[in-house]
């Protein structure tokens, strides 16, 4: 009798059947080799084995011993294993890969270019030693850092990625780089980083950075892993003239810089190493107010008269015009580090300038004696005995 659609009702039985008695086998005919893996069904738990399934018709036996005992599986889990043994009908499985599994993971690394997990075990001639999967490989001195490795040995015992760069004859031929992986992950944090600079990044800001290059017009300064912004020589210092950055810093240092200028679309921007610190110009007006009494050391001889240092980072100017004009002042018997006891005159801090002059007024005579002064004397008594003196024209 057929049915509706013209088929036989047994036909349909016997195929079914048929399919039913395919599954029932299973993987008869199948075999296993070394490094297969198999993801096994646990079927019994012994004292020291463990019987799987391994979609033969052979079961597979792992040794307790070789998993993990703070994770002992139970009947029915699915365990992900690799054939490490076959004698005849037996077959040995292990969660750990064999050298087979591994090189066939280094392979399918180098072919992927996909980074791996080494160790540094020692220093070799050109480079180091590098452990992979239990595998040894080499990586060359100029691939293991960005900068210029120094110290080599400071590697050793350290875990890094690397990218596998050469994989050949089994594993014999065997080379990594670290630095490839630095310079991805550097580049695509450039682009991050000024993709997101309004936000990260504002003028005005202070931020710390090492010193990357020092050039003759300045001093790069990396701010972010592969972004480097410029201080240049006029930004370095409120104290002194600086004609070469590397009278201040030096490769590697860390130093605090405050963001001056940004241009994103140049991927550029300028550095202050000076507006990072205190100005010693925002404390002037209160500290020297005009009428005081200084003690300055003359440090160089103009036309128009000598600039002579306050303290540091603050000079100021003795005119000659109103120097000359004080009697017994000896204007034109001063040297080069003379301490002199003066007066201030003039400040005007919004342009970091001052001008001092020899004291007059209602100040003690005596003043004169301490004009030009040996630069051996003490500084500080110098400023004793002018105040000393300024008030003893007072009474």
């Amino acid at each position: 009798m057929r049915d509706m659609f013209g088929d036989d009702p047994n036909d349909k039985k016997d195929n079914d059947f048929a399919k039913m008695f395919e599954n029932s086998l299973g993987g008869v005919g199948k075999s296993l080799r070394v490094g297969d893996r198999v993801q096994g069904e646990v079927l019994s738990i012994g004292k020291d084995e463990i019987f799987v399934s391994t979609g033969t018709i052979h079961d597979g036996i792992v040794m307790k011993m070789d998993l993990d005992p703070l994770a002992a599986p139970r009947k029915g889990d699915v365990l992900n294993l690799f054939v490490t043994q076959v004698k005849g009908q037996q077959i040995y499985l292990s969660p750990k890969p064999t050298s087979k599994n591994i090189g066939e993971d280094i392979e399918d690394a180098f072919d992927m270019m996909l980074p791996v997990s080494g160790k540094v075990t020692e220093v070799v001639n050109g480079g180091f030693r590098v452990e992979i999967m239990g595998k040894v490989a080499f990586c060359p001195i100029s691939q293991m850092d960005l900068v210029r490795i120094e110290q080599p040995e400071l590697y050793v015992g350290k875990k890094f990625e690397f990218r596998i760069t050469q994989y050949g004859e089994r594993g014999r031929k065997f080379v990594v780089s670290r630095r490839d992986l630095l310079k991805e992950e550097r580049e695509l944090s450039t682009e991050e980083f000024w993709s997101r600079i309004p936000a990260s990044h504002q003028i005005g800001q202070v931020v710390e950075g090492r010193v990357a290059n020092c050039a003759s017009f300045g001093a790069f300064v990396e701010v972010y892993p592969g972004v480097q912004g410029l201080v240049p020589l006029g930004e370095m210092s409120f104290t002194r003239r600086v004609v070469r950055s590397d009278e201040l810093f030096k490769v590697g240092d860390t130093i605090s810089v405050k963001v001056k200028d940004i241009l994103p679309e140049q991927r550029k921007m300028t550095l202050s190493y000076k507006d990072a610190g205190a100005d010693p110009w925002s404390t002037i007006t209160s500290k020297y107010p005009v009428g005081s009494g200084v003690r300055a050391k003359a440090i160089r001889k103009e036309n128009f008269g000598w600039i002579v240092e306050i303290e540091e980072g603050i000079t100021a100017l003795m005119p000659k015009s109103k120097s000359m004009d004080v009697a017994d002042f000896n204007y034109d018997k001063i040297k080069l580090g003379d301490l002199l006891s003066l007066q201030v005159s003039e400040v005007r801090a919004e342009d970091r300038r001052m001008t001092v002059v020899p004291p007059r007024g209602e100040v003690d005579e005596s003043w004169k004696q301490f004009t030009s002064v040996s630069k051996s004397d003490s500084f500080g008594s110098l400023g004793d005995q002018l105040m000393q003196a300024m008030k003893t024209g007072k009474k």
